[in-house]
């Protein structure tokens, strides 16, 4: 089973991966504005003012990214090429999950090799920081949910 939880699938057609990437762009964005703002810090977002944000999921392939615009992550295009003012991560999709469920920190999937980054680095450790700061609990409903997502992700 364990195996079978992070799987690659057979690629999507053009048409249906774009979709989903708009739809994951939203959904993500919307979540993390909310996370910022119920987190009950004070979210300074205004150093990363219009940098783009980038996150490809190699083994699917997917590609999710947005702007950060007026204290917000708004979902946009998925195309983050040159300057400097972009930040691309990339990696498998169980690296991003142990990532969110803080199974694994950054620097170490990093330096594993199991996340890249490219772009602006300064912006990537700036808005890292600014996640790592947010201390929310999860809902009571949804903790054994993320334990056992983490003892599954903990087992090699």
């Amino acid at each position: 089973m364990r195996g079978d939880l992070l799987r690659p699938t057979p690629p999507l057609p053009p048409g249906a991966r774009r979709l989903l990437e708009a739809l994951g762009s939203t959904l993500l964005g919307h979540a993390a504005d909310l996370l910022l703002r119920v987190s009950g810090d004070e979210v300074d977002l205004s150093p990363l003012e219009g940098r783009r944000v980038c996150l490809e999921v190699s083994d699917f392939p997917l590609r999710l990214s947005w702007q950060v615009r007026g204290m917000r992550l708004a979902s946009g295009p998925a195309s983050a090429d040159s300057g400097a003012d972009w930040i691309r991560i990339r990696g498998p999709l169980a690296s991003f999950v142990r990532l969110a469920l803080r199974v694994e920190d950054a620097d170490t999937l990093f330096f594993q090799r199991k996340l890249s980054l490219e772009g602006d680095t300064e912006g990537a450790l700036y808005l890292r920081n600014v996640l790592d700061a947010i201390e929310l609990p999860a809902p009571a409903v949804l903790a054994p949910v993320l334990e056992r997502l983490r003892e599954l992700l903990r087992t090699p």
